[in-house]
């Protein structure tokens, strides 16, 4: 490259001239398309796993065997790319989609379910499959943090070096190890805010990737440990170790911290008389789904219609209907009924139902945890 041109240089090897790539052209180096400003996005490379991962869901493997083998046979072949190219994010659509719907078939989720449970890690018994935007983000993260941190000194040397340079045309001025930090995590105060021109290196992109990452894990920030002599990568949420083995960084969970109010149905108790009554016989037919309540009494025959009183007295008009909550969190449309026949108000009958619904997930989620992991996920009062 000469003033930002590609220069027509002839080398040979062995005698044998090496072809010359013009502006646009590009070779595959491990997958991604390499050459002066060339698209890297390794188009032919998704499509291949597109149809992997097809094949892998529509064969006679276990869901939990599918899951698998896409993590260790398919996405692995993108983690390169993800690491060293520039990629459109666009072009993941179909392969994130394909792989979203396959893990929500595992734990026999319908498909309009939240997608959360495709992006938690397997150690909360969901399927651990990251999005691949957001995948990328953090492979460029992981790729820089790499080379500042890399036991070679060489290595570690010319990626220092270079992201000094990067720092430096950011700030106009020789940078100390923490502005470089700064930089790095995508601060925008001054001086972090001035043009540094239309230049795009390793740097600038574990910059952006940074920023991008931060709307979702906000105390997420580049730092340097005097005592150590090295980079790390600060946050509540993970630390450089699991960084470096980027699949293990776990997602924030996020749960509804409420309960259903259903003690404040079950505080209007019934009389006291009404409690020591039980009935004497019961008769209960499947074939009909029918139950018949017989009450025994003897009253004093001391008038007329004292039988005819008593009878009166021993028969009460009943409803039995039934609330219906799936375990997904579905609601059947009957309960709004249910809950006028409850009494309840409209404003309140509507957060019953979001509630109820939450809980119910809640609690799915932690059976389903629990049967995976063997950890019992609530504490027994």
């Amino acid at each position: 490259m000469m003033k930002n041109k590609v220069q027509k240089t002839k080398f040979t090897l062995n005698n044998t001239d090496i072809p010359v790539l013009e502006e646009g052209d590009s070779y595959q180096h491990l997958g991604v398309p390499t050459g002066a400003r060339v698209d890297q996005t390794p188009r032919d490379l998704l499509k291949s796993l597109t149809r992997e991962a097809t094949l892998i869901c529509n064969s006679l493997l276990a869901p939990w065997q599918k899951l698998h083998a896409i993590r260790t046979f398919t996405l692995s072949q993108i983690d390169f790319a993800l690491r060293t190219a520039k990629v459109e994010k666009t072009a993941f659509k179909e392969l994130d989609n394909l792989i979203k719907k396959e893990a929500k078939k595992t734990p026999n989720l319908p498909q309009r379910a939240s997608a959360e449970p495709v992006f938690l890690p397997p150690c909360q018994g969901e399927a651990g499959l990251i999005p691949l935007s957001d995948l990328s983000d953090l492979c460029t993260v992981s790729h820089a943090f790499r080379l500042l941190t890399c036991p070679d000194p060489v290595v570690q040397e010319t990626a220092l070096s270079g992201v000094r340079v990067t720092t430096k045309r950011k700030i106009k001025s020789e940078p100390t190890l923490q502005q470089i930090c700064q930089y790095l995590s995508g601060n925008k105060e001054d001086p972090f805010n001035r043009e540094d021109g239309s230049f795009s290196t390793l740097w600038t992109s574990a910059r952006t990737a940074m920023t991008r990452t931060r709307k979702n894990i906000p105390d997420m920030k580049w730092a340097y440990l005097n005592l150590k002599n090295t980079f790390e990568i600060q946050s509540s949420a993970l630390i450089s170790d699991e960084l470096s083995g980027i699949r293990k960084i776990p997602c924030k969970e996020i749960r509804i911290g409420k309960t259903i109010p259903f003690q404040q149905l079950s505080d209007q108790r019934p009389p006291q008389e009404v409690q020591s009554l039980k009935p004497d016989i019961v008769v209960i037919n499947e074939a009909t789904r029918t139950i018949d309540i017989i009450d025994i009494t003897v009253p004093f025959e001391n008038s007329v219609d004292a039988l005819e009183v008593a009878r009166q007295k021993n028969t009460w008009t009943v409803r039995i209907d039934a609330f219906v909550v799936g375990a997904l969190g579905s609601w059947l449309n009957s309960n709004n009924q249910t809950m006028k026949i409850l009494g309840l108000t409209t404003a309140y009958a509507n957060t019953l139902a979001r509630l109820a619904c939450s809980t119910a997930i809640h609690w799915s989620r932690d059976i389903y945890v629990e049967h995976i992991s063997g950890r019992q996920q609530y504490q027994e009062d």
